[in-house]
């Protein structure tokens, strides 16, 4: 099973990680998710099965990785593939937000509240009839 997890980032149900239901988990850190890079995400594996095949696509088909262990004398292609990789600059952007998720977590949480509790009772604004809330 591929369990899709791409809003479940640091999720849990019934105390157990969002992402470590299926064999195989996907995340994704598309501009619209609470963690994000602008595109790309990331595979969860749950089973060691799986991750040989997994680092045959990562590196484009090859089996780069097993060249660089040492456990062949050349790397040839073996499967299909393609590059997955984020760039340097996209991953250190990525990686700062994850060393703050609780924070980010934390300010997306008073921002929803604020919103919830807002759309029960928010003043209309009758030059535009729409509801004004304040950005936190």
């Amino acid at each position: 099973m591929v369990e899709d997890n791409a809003h479940g980032l640091f999720g849990k149900y019934r105390q157990r990680p969002l992402g470590t239901f299926g064999c195989l988990a996907t995340q994704s850190f598309h501009e619209t998710k609470n963690i994000t890079c602008g595109e790309g995400g990331a595979l969860v594996i749950n089973d060691a099965k799986f991750i040989e095949q997994a680092e045959i696509l990562r590196e484009k088909g090859t089996n780069r990785s097993r060249f660089f262990r040492g456990q062949v004398d050349k790397y040839t292609w073996v499967d299909l593939g393609s590059s997955y990789l984020p760039s340097d600059i996209l991953a250190a952007f990525l990686y700062a937000q994850l060393e703050q998720w609780q924070d980010i977590q934390a300010r997306r949480k008073r921002i929803w509240n604020y919103y919830s509790q807002a759309l029960g009772g928010g003043q209309k604004n009758t030059t535009y009839g729409c509801l004004l809330f304040p950005l936190l």
